[in-house]
């Protein structure tokens, strides 16, 4: 693996590990169950909000 190759693998490793950061971050606040209550209020009957 060249050094731009490389450098893009772990730009691309430290964004995933960023995303599931956040995504442990708000679960553990009750952030992202709050916010599908709060769409669910005004999304449309029969209209699944995806889950993770």
């Amino acid at each position: 693996m060249d050094v731009e190759n490389m450098d893009v693998f772990v730009e691309r490793i430290r964004t995933i590990l960023a995303a599931v950061h956040l995504s442990d971050t708000f679960s553990a606040e009750g952030f992202i169950d709050n916010l599908k209550r709060l769409i669910s209020r005004f999304s449309v009957p029969g209209r699944v909000i995806p889950s993770q």
